[in-house]
């Protein structure tokens, strides 16, 4: 688990969870801080990514590899092994996305685009259109 040092401290950000020949990559805008101190991806309890991810069917094989009938943070790294990555557009950790300044997000957009192509998911499913805006749609790399 990553954590600040101390009191007034940020937390480190949360490392990418990404391999080559994944199905799916989760983009994030950027790590919440609860989710930074915790060490794992969408870690508040009351984020909606893991319900809704752990009800569909394409967390079914992951489930069932884990015997879990639901998914939580504390799984994220094991998702590795069923096709599943995460990372962020902005690795900084921030009380919301609305913290990020423009120029954040389009620094990012790049440092992104070099992870997609050289781990080519077969999907970059972005969670939000704030993440996804800044990035030229015509360079994402195709598989």
């Amino acid at each position: 688990m990553r954590q600040g040092s101390g009191r007034g401290v940020p937390p480190q950000t949360l490392p990418d969870l990404l391999r080559d020949g994944l199905e799916v990559v989760f983009v994030g805008i950027n790590p919440g801080l609860y989710s930074a101190a915790q060490g794992h991806y969408f870690a508040r309890r009351t984020n909606r990514f893991w319900p809704a991810f752990s009800r569909s069917v394409l967390s079914e094989r992951a489930r069932l590899g884990l015997n879990l009938s639901t998914l939580g943070p504390e799984h994220d790294s094991a998702l590795l092994a069923f096709g599943f990555g995460f990372t962020d557009v902005v690795k900084r950790p921030t009380g919301n996305a609305g913290e990020l300044a423009p120029s954040e997000l389009a620094a990012g957009a790049p440092l992104l685009l070099d992870k997609l192509a050289r781990h080519r998911p077969l999907v970059a499913c972005f969670h939000g259109l704030t993440g996804y805006r800044p990035l030229p749609v015509w360079s994402l790399p195709m598989r």
